[in-house]
């Protein structure tokens, strides 16, 4: 018997090594998968926007927005592991990269009025455009100005992530330790942007920009933080299978991909737009199937939403 009481079969993953099991039962459609609804949703609902984002979005065209939609697509395919065979490995697949993804948040967030560009700039502290190259009596020493507003910003984090991985495997048969630091993370995100809000920053009053925080806020926090905590604390009671055969098994933590990833999305679009304006330059907003946004270079001379 599963959580939900159904008679299941014997799994080919069997035993299982993860610290949590979810709702949908195991094995129900197939001896090779565990949980086959979690796995599918994980990848159409999560890893898809991740590739839509690496194809079709960072206007700006930097690494740190690739950074953040590979990470996106790396979550949903752990978490499509995780979910196949609730094994321990993957499971750690797919809950480290969601910590990682709250960190890229945090640093693009902390460098969004960094510098465009390296400037290659000479001892008296104009441009090397302005000067000669160097040589002759001038005395003109060249040297590479920083792009980033905080130059140690990248190493500190990372060494953040590294302690937070061991952590995370010397604890990982303790599913809480995993809520807590992703619960901080995402606390401490979500405080920053607040406090942009609150001292009345010009990129929060874009309306692409406002429009797309809003996507994401209602996309993560009303429809899929209550779809988690349904599936988590009421699986006995809660399904949302019919009749018939392909959709038996379903339940509220397919919401929760979906949800999840289309909000993780929206947050990297909304900071790319933030970005955008940083860096005064013209962008638009496009709609695919009129809800999922991109930001995309304006060839007008304004900012404007299609």
């Amino acid at each position: 018997m599963d959580r939900q009481g159904v008679t299941i079969m014997t799994g080919y993953w069997e035993p299982h090594t993860s610290s949590i099991d979810f709702c949908e039962s195991n094995y129900l459609h197939t001896h090779y998968v565990a949980e086959i609804h979690n796995m599918w949703s994980s990848i159409v609902g999560i890893s898809l926007f991740g590739v839509l984002g690496l194809m079709c979005g960072n206007p700006s065209k930097e690494l740190r927005f690739s950074i953040a939609y590979f990470i996106l697509v790396l979550i949903g395919v752990g978490s499509a592991c995780l979910h196949a065979t609730l094994h321990w490995v993957y499971q750690s697949s797919d809950e480290l990269p969601m910590v990682y993804l709250i960190t890229t948040y945090i640093y693009i967030f902390l460098e969004l009025e960094s510098p465009p560009k390296p400037k290659r700039i000479n001892n008296r502290g104009h441009d090397e455009d302005d000067d000669d190259d160097g040589s002759g009596s001038g005395g003109v020493h060249k040297k590479l100005s920083t792009s980033s507003r905080y130059p140690n910003l990248s190493l500190h984090l990372s060494l953040l992530m590294v302690v937070n991985t061991i952590i995370y495997y010397k604890f990982q048969n303790l599913y809480w330790v995993f809520l807590l630091t992703f619960g901080l993370g995402l606390t401490s995100y979500v405080t920053m942007v607040g406090r942009m809000f609150y001292k009345g920053s010009t990129m929060t009053k874009n309306h692409i920009s406002k429009k797309v925080i809003a996507l994401s806020v209602v996309s993560y926090f009303f429809v899929g933080s209550p779809s988690w905590i349904i599936d988590m604390l009421h699986c006995d009671s809660s399904s949302l299978s019919s009749s018939s055969h392909y959709d038996h098994g379903l339940t509220w933590h397919i919401i929760w991909h979906f949800a999840a990833g289309f909000g993780a999305y929206c947050t990297i679009v909304y900071l790319e737009s933030f970005r955008m304006q940083s860096l005064a330059k013209d962008f638009s907003a496009r709609y695919i199937l009129g809800f999922i946004p991109i930001i995309v270079p304006s060839t007008a001379g304004e900012i404007k939403i299609d």
